[in-house]
C-alpha cells in the first residue's frame, strides 16, 4: 500500500516543483535582459522629456501589486501615482543623466534598475536642478517590462540664477 501512496504523492509533487523551478539564467539570457530593461527606461525617460503622458503611463506597471514611495512617503497604487505625477511634471525638461546605474536580472521576467539621476527642468519659467537615486522592480507580463515597485529619493532641488 505505500508503493501507490508514494507514487501517487510524488505524481503531484514533481509537477508542482518543477513549476516553482525558475530555468538557470546563461550570461547571454542575463545580458538580453539588462539591456531590454535598460531601453526600457531610456524610453521612459525620453517619453518624460517629451511629455508623452501615454507613453510615460505604460512605464508604471498596471499590476495589483504595483506600489510607489518616494522621499519619505508612499504615494499607493499605480493610479494615484499617475495621477500625481501628470500634476507635478516640469513644464520642460532640458536634460536628464543617469549614472552610477546598476540592472540586476533576478529572473526571466523580473529585474531591478538602481541609478543616480541629475536632471535640468523648467517649471514656471524657472530652472532647476535635481539630484538623487532611485530603484525600479520591473517585470515583464505580455511582451513588456514595467515597474511594479519604484522607491528613491531626491537629494538636491535647487533653482539656478
Amino acid at each position: 500500500m505505500r508503493i501507490p501512496l508514494l507514487a501517487t504523492l510524488l505524481a503531484f509533487i514533481i509537477p508542482i516543483v518543477s513549476l516553482a523551478h525558475e530555468p538557470t539564467l546563461t550570461d547571454e539570457d542575463r545580458s538580453r535582459i539588462e539591456a531590454e530593461v535598460r531601453k526600457t527606461v531610456d524610453d521612459y525617460i525620453e517619453a518624460v522629456k517629451a511629455g508623452d503622458a501615454e507613453e510615460m503611463s505604460q512605464f508604471w506597471g498596471d499590476f495589483d501589486d504595483f506600489i510607489h514611495a518616494g522621499d519619505g512617503r508612499v504615494f499607493g497604487d499605480r493610479d494615484k501615482w499617475i495621477a500625481w505625477m501628470q500634476d507635478n511634471s516640469a513644464d520642460e525638461f532640458i536634460s536628464w543623466e543617469n549614472s552610477n546605474t546598476h540592472v540586476a536580472v533576478l529572473a526571466t521576467n523580473a529585474a531591478s534598475y538602481t541609478t543616480d539621476f541629475e536632471t535640468l527642468s523648467i517649471t514656471g519659467g524657472e530652472e532647476f536642478r535635481v539630484t538623487g537615486s532611485w530603484t525600479y522592480v520591473l517585470r515583464k507580463a505580455n511582451g513588456r517590462w514595467s515597474v511594479v515597485h519604484s522607491n528613491g529619493r531626491h537629494n538636491e532641488f535647487s533653482y539656478y540664477d
